[in-house]
């Protein structure tokens, strides 16, 4: 988190002609994932448009529900004041409890959140690698109400990252931002990246 808030204050505003920070870097890369239909996802999928992801669980009691709710209300604003907000976001959960999330379950429930949501899972080795390359920390933190094995929560990470149509790592929203500051961010880097790829503006 602190290497967060470094990056949040230093290079946050730092966009370039590709609407993208300095230590892109840093975060994200490849993964192999299955999605709510059983089928391999891989982040080439994402290619050519932005693409927003968010780490969580279906069984979270709370947290991913508001972040959620969040995410969808902000993508609401930005297809409503921005001509490319439908095509060129798309919105991805994906899942870091893949003993209780399989495709069906992670369908069901990006379903509850927005239309054009994506809900993704895989094996425990393919989540991890995924978690990895994004920095998202996540343990089982304590068992539920039951104190049986299956009732348990996740401690995780509570950010959403936002890539640019090449896949790479733009920015980020913690839970400090709302859906309209969320909006707002997202609209200037569509309107940038715009700006410079023009070709861009005519294919997505």
């Amino acid at each position: 988190m602190w290497w967060y808030q470094q990056e949040k204050a230093r290079k946050l505003q730092a966009i370039s002609g590709k609407a993208v920070v300095v230590g892109q870097a840093a975060i994200g890369g490849p993964f192999s994932l299955i999605d709510s239909k059983g089928k391999p996802f891989t982040d080439e999928e994402l290619k050519g448009k932005f693409s927003l992801l968010y780490f969580g669980f279906t069984h979270c009691p709370d947290i991913c529900p508001e972040e959620l709710e969040k995410l969808a209300d902000a993508l609401d604003i930005v297809d409503k004041t921005n001509e490319k907000g439908k095509d060129g976001i798309i919105p991805v959960f994906i899942s870091v409890d893949p003993e209780r999330d399989g495709p069906e379950q992670v369908g069901a429930y990006v379903s509850e959140f927005h239309p054009r949501m994506i809900g993704l899972t895989g094996t425990p080795e393919a989540i991890k690698s995924a978690a990895k390359a994004y920095r998202v920390y996540y343990t089982k933190a304590s068992l539920g109400d039951d104190g049986s094995d299956d009732d348990y929560l996740i401690d995780h990470s509570i950010i959403t990252y936002l890539l640019d149509p090449e896949g790479k790592f733009v920015t980020f929203y913690g839970r400090n931002y709302t859906s309209e500051e969320i909006a707002a961010n997202i609209s200037k880097h569509l309107e940038g990246w715009t700006a410079h790829h023009p070709e861009w503006q005519r294919e997505s």
